[in-house]
């Protein structure tokens, strides 16, 4: 190769031989218009230097190379984009493939400006934020980690295995709870029913009619309410800790979790009186058919993808 098609740039002591016509390949860059009379030039050891940090220059060198910039995951985003800045190269040059690697950091740093505002920091750049967060001795932010991030600690761990437990049960109450063989018949005084019309007319199966007018024998009554306790209390110290109240509602697991507490309340709260009202009985049979058939089960088993889940969800 001619020696006048050789370039040396040396960053930050790594040396890297490269060609000309490489340098130019995506015109406008500063790597493109290098001349003998650029300050970054040294006719001495006949090479350009610039004091910057040679890992992510092999990002600026690789694009250039190929056409397309890709970014290595154990490499800082901010970093990237401050040193695509520096080499004046266009962000429209990253591959597809890395695109949502810019929006995922994007989206982490407008979190951290909100979970600023939320716990009353003052605007600070990147590290003192990161340390500000860190250290914040509020019992709020220390809540929040250990009911979101199960790696944060051996009692969140312990915590999310009890969570687990407590959803598995409720998943095997519901099954066990739709046998006729466990179930006991209602009793609903002089009120008498046409069971075959009454599903007719409000769209439901029969057997759903039927589950509605026998019951779940006690023992398991007891775990769905205390299912329902726990649930309706972890959701609501979730909402109160959550640094973001907006991404909070707009997760749809969290508008799940809200629709199946209310509709499992309301059943609850009108059950002592369908013994004697009819209305209230029909009421209860439309709501119930709404829970078997919308929601079910859904509700406490949002949080079993946390198992396979090592991000920490900001919801």
């Amino acid at each position: 190769m001619d020696m006048e098609e050789r370039v040396v740039i040396n960053v930050g002591g790594t040396r890297h031989d490269v060609r000309q016509e490489t340098l130019r390949r995506i015109p406008g860059t500063k790597l493109a218009s290098l001349t003998k009379r650029t300050f970054h030039s040294d006719d001495e050891v006949k090479e350009y230097y610039f004091d910057r940090n040679s890992a992510y220059f092999e990002v600026v060198l690789d694009c250039l190379r190929t056409g397309q910039l890709h970014i290595p995951r154990n490499l800082c985003v901010k970093r990237v984009q401050q040193e695509l800045d520096f080499w004046k190269i266009d962000r429209k040059e990253v591959g597809s493939c890395c695109l949502h690697i810019f929006t995922d950091a994007e989206e982490q740093e407008k979190e951290a400006l909100e979970m600023s505002k939320e716990f009353g920091l003052i605007p600070m750049n990147d590290d003192q934020m990161t340390e500000k967060l860190i250290g914040v001795s509020s019992r709020r932010i220390r809540l929040w980690t250990f009911l979101s991030d199960p790696n944060s600690s051996k009692a969140a761990l312990a915590w999310l295995y009890f969570y687990l437990i407590l959803v598995v049960l409720t998943i095997i109450c519901t099954a066990l709870g739709t046998d006729n063989n466990l179930r006991i018949r209602k009793y609903l005084g002089n009120i008498s029913l046409d069971e075959e019309a009454l599903a007719a007319e409000f769209d439901i199966s029969l057997k759903r009619l039927q589950l509605t007018i026998s019951s779940k024998p006690q023992w398991m009554h007891i775990i769905d309410n205390v299912a329902l306790l726990f649930f309706s209390t972890e959701l609501f110290i979730r909402f109160v800790v959550s640094p973001i109240k907006g991404r909070f509602f707009k997760d749809p697991m969290n508008i799940i979790d809200i629709i199946w507490i209310i509709l499992n309340l309301t059943i609850i709260v009108t059950t002592p009186f369908q013994e004697s009202n009819l209305d209230l009985f029909i009421f209860a049979v439309i709501v119930d058919g709404i829970i078997a058939q919308s929601i079910g089960p859904i509700g406490p088993c949002k949080d079993l993808k946390t198992v396979k889940d090592d991000e920490f969800p900001l919801r």
